[in-house]
């Protein structure tokens, strides 16, 4: 079972940081004659998810990636989130668990806040199935960093089979049942390292730097008019640019991304929300969006900043525009996860529904 680290949340009044925390170059070119580098070509078709029935699948088939990894799986595995070490915090014991019931894609909990509360084990099942009891699991896949000792290889229990391998410095573990044993083989076999997923998104991105840094190439959003597409790209900037940190990703086409587009070049031109006043000054926050843009043959990126109490935008490298709800709220969404965030940044960016 996915099992996410530990976390601690730090409020200060109403507009208190939010801190989510765990235990745990950029291309130059030349600029054209306005002072802004022009918009790189693509060097080829976007990425597409893999075929109806490809390598062993009986129907159609979904991409998902992870730091420096994709994995196939069945189209209709939605992404959600699994029990964690907390899961009793969310089950009455009846049957009335907030978790999932049917095969699914765990999503990335890295930054998750984790109750600090002792659920009794699970059952008697191995360790690497987790903590939570039996009747809260459901067939899924899961990635995490491989810490610890769990080797590669099957485990059984009552039924269950609990899958691992690890390629290229991802962990990818495979819970199933008897209705799904047969997919192990498929999904396991899929396992490729990738430097570009299916949505668009590069594994590694200079928006993981520690510190803010502003996109390159620079442009002027205001100068795009419209856009096919629009990946959306969330990174880990816990451990810097040295290896893979793409956390999630989605896609966007059509009218909603023309949309966002539309917001972004809108929005107020000075970034924010801040208040520096309410936070410490050599922090700058545990996860980062690279915002790329599809127009005919060529993108540009722009970098978002949302969960610190300064330094918050969208930057295209000219000019940082401030967080809204049109420009942010349409962020978020599938594998692309909003944990936390400064007090006015994150109501912009949240659907409380």
């Amino acid at each position: 079972m996915a099992r996410p680290r530990s976390a601690w949340v730090v409020a200060v009044a109403a507009l208190a940081v939010i801190l989510v925390a765990t235990g745990a170059a950029i291309a130059a070119g030349l600029r054209d004659g306005s002072g802004h580098e022009p918009a790189r070509p693509t060097t080829g078709p976007l990425p597409t998810p893999p075929t109806p029935g490809a390598r062993g699948f009986d129907g159609p088939t979904r991409q998902v990636s992870w730091r420096g990894v994709a994995v196939d799986v069945p189209a209709d595995w939605p992404d959600d989130t699994g029990p964690g070490p907390d899961w009793c915090a969310s089950d009455d014991g009846r049957g009335g668990s907030l978790y999932p019931t049917r095969p699914y894609v765990a999503v990335d909990r890295t930054y998750a806040m984790t109750l600090s509360i002792g659920c009794p084990e699970g059952g008697g099942a191995p360790d690497a199935f987790g903590s939570a009891p039996e009747r809260l699991w459901a067939p899924h896949l899961a990635f995490e960093l491989p810490i610890g000792h769990l080797p590669d290889g099957t485990l059984t229990h009552r039924g269950w089979t609990f899958s691992t391998r690890t390629v290229a410095g991802v962990r990818v573990t495979l819970l199933t049942d008897a209705a799904t044993r047969d997919l192990v083989d498929p999904i396991l076999d899929s396992i490729r390292p990738v430097d570009t997923d299916a949505h668009g998104c590069d594994s590694t991105s200079p928006v993981q730097a520690r510190e803010f840094v502003r996109p390159e190439p620079a442009f002027d959003v205001t100068d795009v008019d419209r856009v096919d597409a629009i990946s959306i790209c969330q990174y880990d900037r816990g451990s810097g640019t040295s290896a893979p940190g793409l956390l999630g990703s989605r896609r966007l086409e059509g009218a909603p991304a023309q949309s966002l587009l539309d917001a972004v070049r809108v929005a107020p031109a000075g970034g924010g929300p801040d208040a520096p006043q309410h936070c410490v000054h050599d922090m700058y926050g545990d996860t980062a969006l690279t915002i790329r843009l599809h127009t005919g043959g060529t993108t540009r990126d722009l970098y978002a900043y949302y969960e610190w109490c300064f330094g918050n935008g969208i930057d295209d490298g000219t000019t940082r525009r401030e967080l809204t709800r049109g420009d942010c709220l349409p962020l978020w969404g599938d594998r692309v996860t909003l944990w936390g965030g400064s007090a006015e940044s994150f109501r912009r960016c949240h659907d409380p529904r």
